[in-house]
């Protein structure tokens, strides 16, 4: 990536750190295969949910994008909410920043992240919602990671990728890149 398209995205104040690691980024997968994609996706979930109102609740940290150029594709009636995850300072334990903004009770449930790459997660969020008396629950991602941990769900993916660390799309590094236009590769995470 060029130094100039660096600044347009990520600004002027880029740490000399993050310049290198951006400076050598490169297109992963670009946008039209991306919306294409995410055409299809919507498509595959449209047909599977025809006859239900799922719950769609999306990881603003990371499907913010994702979610809004899936939700205007999707033609099921749907009930939508947002949620946000952070580690908390003791063990790494996983909290709540923002809890579900949306009844689980008696839902069918769509999580929509952008990189499921972290089961811990997404267990997180299936356990805090069964918990409460969801009924079902599907996961939905950009990105999945292919190898250990693939579920079931990756029907309900856009992308398999391995290793690399991907941006854009809603996805960043360090709080850098998740305004770029493609998904770019930093190489292995």
């Amino acid at each position: 990536m060029s130094i100039e398209s660096l600044y347009n995205y990520l600004g002027q104040d880029i740490p000399p750190k993050a310049r290198e690691l951006f400076g050598s980024a490169e297109v992963f997968i670009a946008r039209d295969k991306i919306l294409r994609a995410v055409d299809q996706l919507a498509i595959r979930l449209s047909v599977a949910f025809r006859h239900d109102r799922p719950l769609i609740l999306f990881d603003l940290k990371d499907a913010a994008w994702f979610f809004g150029c899936l939700v205007q594709r999707l033609k099921i009636p749907a009930n939508l909410g947002c949620f946000e995850i952070e580690e908390g300072t003791r063990n790494n334990e996983l909290r709540w920043r923002i809890e579900p903004t949306a009844k689980v009770e008696n839902n069918l449930i769509l999580f929509v992240f952008g990189d499921l790459n972290n089961r811990h997660e997404k267990e997180f969020v299936a356990d805090w919602c069964l918990k409460r008396g969801a009924i079902k629950i599907s996961n939905v991602s950009l990105v999945i990671r292919a190898g250990e941990g693939l579920s079931s769900d990756h029907r309900y993916s856009c992308f398999s990728v391995g290793q690399e660390s991907i941006v854009g799309c809603g996805l960043s590094r360090d709080g850098y890149g998740s305004n770029l236009p493609d998904l770019y590769s930093l190489g292995f995470a």
